[in-house]
């Protein structure tokens, strides 16, 4: 069986279009990281004014799948950073065994 595994990729736009700055891998539980993804500060509307992207990916083996995407500020970036790596802390260190 293939492992799934899930990732918040961090996109800023350029002159050329979006470039991935940041990726982190936040787990393998799909309920823990979709509540995390939820919680995260930003908007699903985009428009042309939108600078820093978040995008929440699942990879099946070796196939990336974008599950869900918003845009933030830089405050809210910052924020979201928090929260995601708090998250991580906690996948690594209090998991069951």
């Amino acid at each position: 069986m293939k492992e799934t595994v899930f990732y918040i990729v961090i996109s800023i736009k350029t002159a050329s279009g979006f470039e991935k700055i940041s990726q982190f891998f936040i787990g393998d539980d799909k309920e823990s990281v979709t509540d995390l993804f939820s919680t995260l500060k930003g908007d699903e509307d985009f428009d042309d004014a939108n600078i820093l992207l978040l995008e929440l990916m699942e990879k099946k083996g070796t196939l990336p799948v974008n599950m869900r995407l918003i845009r933030c500020s830089l405050e809210e970036l910052g924020d979201n950073c928090k929260l995601i790596i708090k998250h991580i802390f906690t996948h690594y260190n209090l998991k069951k065994p």
